[in-house]
């Protein structure tokens, strides 16, 4: 499966809790990521669809998801 490194900046709480987690299902710190995203990607799987960005410009639907943590929602 082709994959796609990303990097990103943890709050130390959270980064403690992926290590914690990492070491009780003794695996990586990327796994434990990697099986929350795809719990949500289930959870979710509206949440950033195309057909609820269509139409919308990249920019609009950036600047929404600036004003909602994150999380597009119409």
């Amino acid at each position: 499966m082709p994959t796609k490194r990303v990097t990103v900046s943890l709050e130390p709480e959270l980064a403690y809790w992926l290590e914690a987690a990492a070491k009780v299902q003794s695996c990586s710190v990327s796994e434990v990521i990697r099986q929350t995203l795809r719990e949500y990607a289930t959870e979710h799987p509206d949440n950033y669809s195309r057909k609820k960005t269509a139409n919308k410009s990249s920019e609009a639907v950036w600047l929404k998801a600036q004003h909602t943590d994150g999380l597009y929602k119409d």
